[in-house]
């Protein structure tokens, strides 16, 4: 008989773990050069120099944090609608606006970039995730070049790949010859009557969810590429999925593009409306950004079960709280991309110096650009910063995201009559309760749960963000607009598709245009706004949500001073 491990020793052990753990973070090997082939990437994709090394490239692409969207082995046999074509082809991919990859190591079965295997903790089955890299990894193509924009915003479409997805398996579910080969593949030499069976109700509850989820999140008419309403589709599924208030469901139609990821770690508060700190004051170092990490993963198909009766041990779920350490110590170390001369035209150095006078000289107000967009040192390891949130009745930007957030009121249900905060914390849960409130609760439940995965979590995350005042959330911030250039479309909704709109009076700007296409526009900086490939959809700003009225600074200067400025942003 074994004898029992004496304190001391599982203390040591745990130090141990700790430390193999937190050491499997270390990056190695030479940064990553302008110009160099990105690994694996399907056809002349090349990187920029943004700090990362490959080897940390790599796992920011195909590191699971804890998404379970559909088993895994589904979806590399699933087929498209109307098709013997396999869903995951690199053709729809690329038509979703996913970025393709060839394999390699750490993703053996090519899936596109922010796809992963997950593991489950408890039962070791695989699953098909995504990480925060399927939607901030951005590309652009110029000419015969083609850029990776690392913690760029992506110009997927989403919602049409969930919507997608959810039509694949009704209709395998639907169609006997599609199903017998579905079922062939998943199963293989464990092919039989039974298997079968048990296969086809699970094919039929995981499609009933994801129409449920589709139904519950989707817009009418759709976002389209580059652009989500996150905090709609993740209020929705812990407010109406997880509490199983159904009542508790709001139209998700605010939609905002992915903002971009560098210096996010830097940046006292986080989202476009800064609803996230990342240090605030009272919490513990790290646990601002594992927090807002748990949420994001909440939202993205990570699993999690709300039972307040047992909530001194916390929520289950398969969150991955170590790997949210390491993927946000990565990103701190990630540095926006320098417009690239090599590949696109040069900056012509007059219009920059002119352009940076613009950029500090102020108005009437004593308001510069620089009041609000400070200039830091893009690679600085010290670097921290602070933004400005901008009230809604001064920016003039589209209300939708923060509105929507703040006047969120939700029943609590199984909720009603717990502490708030946690095991000890006075205030109880009463009827309703905002939204953030209970999404911070159930966030702070899962991270219980796991204590030690979420101190390792939460020491690997810091990198010790300023405190910050609490500051009204009916606003939207501004930050530093260093490597902006390479971010369009603009405004917090994509309403805007290049600087030169943007620098335009709300009344001339586009009223729609298309979204989607990777080919960079270098005189407007942006995307081209034709429908110039198959991945380009329409745009119209007259719809809710898509208002590109607002951020009238610099709409009074004169084409040739607009010129001048958005050369020195290129530069930035």
């Amino acid at each position: 008989m074994k004898k029992p491990k004496s304190q001391a020793s599982r203390v040591g052990l745990t130090i141990l773990s700790a430390t193999l753990i937190l050491a499997g973070c270390a990056i190695h090997g030479p940064r990553i050069k302008e110009g160099q082939p990105v690994k694996g990437a399907v056809g002349k994709v090349q990187s920029l120099s943004q700090g990362w090394r490959q080897e940390g490239q790599q796992l920011f692409y195909f590191t699971t944090q804890g998404s379970q969207l559909l088993p895994y082995d589904w979806f590399l046999a699933l087929e498209q609608p109307g098709s013997t074509n396999l869903f995951r082809s690199d053709e729809n991919m690329d038509r979703l606006g996913w970025l393709l990859s060839r394999p390699t190591q750490l993703n053996p079965d090519a899936l596109p970039v922010g796809f992963v295997k997950d593991v489950d903790d408890e039962t070791k089955r695989s699953y098909l995730g995504l990480t925060c890299a399927a939607c901030h990894t951005g590309q652009i193509k110029y000419r015969e070049v083609t850029l990776r924009i690392d913690g760029g915003p992506t110009m997927a479409d989403a919602d049409g790949f969930i919507t997608g997805l959810t039509r694949a398996m009704e209709e395998t579910l639907g169609t006997q010859d599609k199903f017998d080969r579905f079922a062939h593949a998943v199963l293989r030499d464990k092919y039989n009557e039974a298997a079968v069976r048990k296969l086809r109700l699970e094919l039929k509850s995981v499609a009933g969810y994801l129409d449920a989820r589709a139904e519950r999140n989707s817009p009418h008419p759709p976002y389209g590429h580059g652009r989500l309403d996150a905090f709609g589709n993740i209020l929705n599924e812990v407010l109406a999925y997880a509490l199983n208030i159904q009542t508790n469901a709001r139209p998700a139609d605010a939609p905002v593009s992915y903002p971009f990821l560098w210096d996010t770690p830097q940046s006292d508060r986080v989202q476009w409306n800064g609803v996230a700190q990342n240090h605030p004051q009272g919490v513990p170092p790290g646990l601002g950004p594992l927090g807002r990490n748990v949420g994001e993963v909440l939202g993205v198909f990570g699993k999690f079960e709300i039972q307040p009766t047992v909530i001194p041990t916390g929520y289950r779920s398969s969150v991955k709280m170590v790997n949210l350490g390491h993927l946000e110590r990565w990103v701190a170390g990630l540095w926006s991309p320098q417009w690239p001369e090599k590949f696109l035209p040069g900056l012509d150095m007059a219009k920059v110096k002119r352009g940076e006078a613009i950029y500090n000289r102020p108005d009437a107000n004593q308001n510069s650009c620089a009041t609000c967009h400070e200039v830091i040192i893009r690679d600085d390891p010290k670097r921290r910063f602070n933004v400005k949130m901008t009230p809604l009745e001064i920016v003039g930007t589209d209300p939708a995201m923060a509105s929507n957030f703040v006047s969120r009121v939700a029943a609590t249900g199984r909720l009603e009559g717990k502490p708030i905060g946690g095991l000890f914390d006075p205030k109880v849960f009463g009827k309703t309760a905002s939204g953030g409130v209970i999404l911070n609760s159930v966030g702070g439940g899962v991270i219980l749960h796991k204590p030690l995965e979420a101190a390792l979590g939460a020491f690997e995350g810091d990198v010790h963000a300023f405190d910050d005042p609490s500051e009204s959330l009916l606003a939207y911030k501004a930050r530093p607009l260093n490597g902006i250039w390479a971010t369009a479309p603009y405004l917090h909704n994509g309403s805007v598709p290049n600087l030169w709109e943007l620098l335009k009076p709300p009344g001339d700007r586009m009223k729609s245009f298309y979204i989607g296409s990777r080919e960079f526009d270098p005189v407007n900086v942006g995307f081209v706004t034709i429908q110039y490939d198959d991945r380009a959809m329409p745009m119209d700003i007259t719809l809710p949500g898509n208002s590109n009225a607002g951020h009238t600074w610099g709409t009074e200067l004169t084409d040739a001073e607009k010129r001048d400025l958005i050369e020195y942003l290129k530069s930035l």
